[in-house]
């Protein structure tokens, strides 16, 4: 710290924004790895186009390439088809009308 005001702020910008996202159950390990590795991947990015000189296809030109590609990408949409299948499967099920309602009544006396 230099003693700033600048400095009293950020710190509690911050605190506030951590407060937040304890409060609404974020974890913080996956902002802080994309804090850690965002610049090399950027850096690696820019590198590779400017390696194939702005073509997006140096990144889908090896099998290896394209199948983790591919995998981030459904890792992406995972949340989507969880939902979409979770409202086909509940839309199906009928809740039973009493609690209790399928219990067998002939083992009971």
């Amino acid at each position: 710290m230099n003693n700033s005001i600048f400095d009293v702020g950020i710190t509690i910008a911050f605190g506030f924004f951590g407060y937040l996202m304890r409060k609404f159950d974020f974890e913080p390990a996956p902002l802080v790895l994309a804090m850690i590795l965002g610049p090399q991947l950027e850096a690696s990015l820019r590198r590779s186009l400017i390696y194939s000189r702005g073509d997006l296809g140096i990144f889908f030109e090896r099998p290896i390439a394209a199948i983790l590609l591919l995998f981030a990408l459904l890792m992406l949409l995972s949340p989507l088809f969880r939902s979409l299948l979770s409202h086909k499967v509940w839309g199906r099920i009928k809740p039973a009308s009493e609690p209790g309602a399928s219990e067998d009544k002939s083992t009971s006396k």
